[in-house]
């Protein structure tokens, strides 16, 4: 219950704090065929059984739990949680710049918001979204991500392309982090293309 009760804790103190029109916990499933383009991605986080078993337990409360307070929950076979938040604030964003029509042929502007941890999300802040990361009560907007990753939230993947992901088990260069990517990006116009051919 231990897992259980951080979980409820966390998501309850953003629905207050947030008051958000509506909430929706995305969750993965098993994901594999980025582990058939990079067989190391995540290899060093994948479960003992013993983990796995008391993952499983944790996951069907929280189910419970949700279903309680009609929560609603999406999962898409052979996605990550990731991939269905960002489809998500994409079409949010899309809504909200006029790209898109809601089901009734109306525009629906709306902000949306993201909380997780994972800072590969972090690319999908922008004047419409915003991330909460828990344990920071700065919320992430545009202006943040710039000043603390050092570059804007579009250009964190090739940012992070160039100095890779050590908790995803994707290599970057050797001894490029991300202050050194950014710097170098920042070199050659942000374009890492122009990067590649310098002699940098």
């Amino acid at each position: 219950t231990g897992p259980l009760l951080i979980f409820a804790n966390m998501l309850s103190g953003y629905v207050r704090t947030i008051a958000p029109w509506r909430t929706v916990v995305a969750w993965d499933s098993h994901c594999q065929w980025r582990r058939t383009i990079h067989p190391g991605y995540k290899a060093g986080r994948l479960p003992n059984d013993q983990k796995e078993a008391s993952v499983s337990r944790s996951f069907h409360l929280a189910h419970e739990f949700l279903a309680a307070f009609g929560v609603p929950e999406a999962m898409a076979p052979d996605f990550e949680a990731d991939d269905i938040i960002a489809a998500w604030v994409r079409e949010q964003v899309a809504v909200a710049r006029g790209l898109r029509r809601d089901n009734s042929g109306r525009f629906q502007p709306i902000a949306c918001g993201v909380i997780s941890s994972d800072k590969d999300l972090l690319q999908l802040v922008s004047d419409i979204s915003t991330q909460y990361r828990p344990g920071d009560p700065e919320p992430w907007t545009p202006e943040r991500v710039e000043e603390k990753m050092g570059c804007t939230p579009a250009l964190l993947p090739v940012v992070q392309a160039l100095a890779g992901d050590k908790i995803d088990g994707v290599e970057g260069l050797k001894g490029v982090g991300l202050k050194t990517a950014c710097k170098l990006l920042a070199a050659n116009d942000w374009d890492i293309g122009k990067l590649l051919d310098s002699d940098q």
